[in-house]
Order: structure tokens, then sequence, then C-alpha cells
């Protein structure tokens, strides 16, 4: 699904982005986030790594 989705963007050298809610043990409370992945390339041109953020955007959320 997601991963999948994922590795072909990084593959094609492009910028993945995702929302998805989490429910922290903590409290309990439906938590909206948003992802954004990129591959970090090395000299070469090759993707070595994936880069990411993640935020916080339950403010943003009115759904």
């Amino acid at each position: 699904m997601w991963s999948s989705r994922l590795l072909e963007t990084v593959n094609a050298d492009e910028v993945a982005q995702f929302e998805h809610r989490i429910i922290p043990p903590a409290d309990g409370a439906i938590r909206s986030l948003g992802d954004t992945s990129f591959p970090i390339s090395d000299e070469h041109g090759a993707a070595v790594q994936i880069g990411g953020i993640t935020e916080d955007i339950m403010q943003d959320d009115t759904r």
C-alpha cells in the first residue's frame, strides 16, 4: 500500500505525501498527521536514503 507508493516515488526521484491518523496510548486522542518523504541522493544521483517530515495537521483537519 503506502510503502509501495513511497518506494515508487523515491525511485522516480519525487516527493511522496501521505495523511494518516494515530491514537497515542498516553491520552487516546485521535491525531491527524501529514508525512512528506523525499529521496536523499548520493553524488551520482542514486537514492541512498529516505528523508521525511511529519507534521501534526489536527488544526487543518475539518473532516
